[in-house]
């Protein structure tokens, strides 16, 4: 589970994602770039639905996805 005061930014984030990989799409990135991609932003929601706290985890696990993928702006919004 994430913090309940986290709640609404970890889902903008993930959904912050989702529209990531629909650019990465129009600007014919590479199959496997995508696909890496996705697969770490499918961690995301696992992470929500954990019967324990797994904010902290969620929070270190968006950060390397936006420092890995230039995502600046989607980490900046969520720390809010």
């Amino acid at each position: 589970m994430i913090r309940p005061e986290k709640h609404t930014q970890s889902i903008e984030a993930i959904h912050d994602l989702i529209i990531q990989i629909k650019l990465m799409t129009v600007f014919k990135k590479p199959h496997l770039e995508m696909y890496h991609f996705i697969d770490e932003v499918e961690y995301l929601p696992q992470l929500m639905m954990s019967e324990e706290d797994k904010t902290a985890l969620f929070e270190e696990e968006l950060d390397n996805i936006c420092l890995k993928y230039n995502l600046i702006s989607v980490l900046e919004k969520y720390k809010k």
